[in-house]
């Protein structure tokens, strides 16, 4: 139900607003939304194989400053 209480609540506050600047600003957020592009096999290829992950996590777990 709490879903539903908020979209209520925005719906209504959406329906009351009378600036058209916050309108824009509000459509601007939307088409955003909208014109974001995500290339998975990019971003895969660009991503570590499981030996370069490995040693990442390694490297990392080393330089932390643990007290002796």
């Amino acid at each position: 139900m709490e879903f539903q209480e908020k979209r209520s609540k925005l719906i209504e506050r959406l329906s009351n607003v009378e600036n058209e600047i916050v309108l824009d600003e509000i459509e601007k957020i939307l088409n955003q939304e909208d014109n974001v592009e995500f290339d998975f096999d990019k971003a895969f290829a660009e991503g570590y194989t499981v030996a370069e992950f490995k040693e990442e996590i390694f490297n990392r777990i080393k330089a932390y400053p643990w007290k002796k």
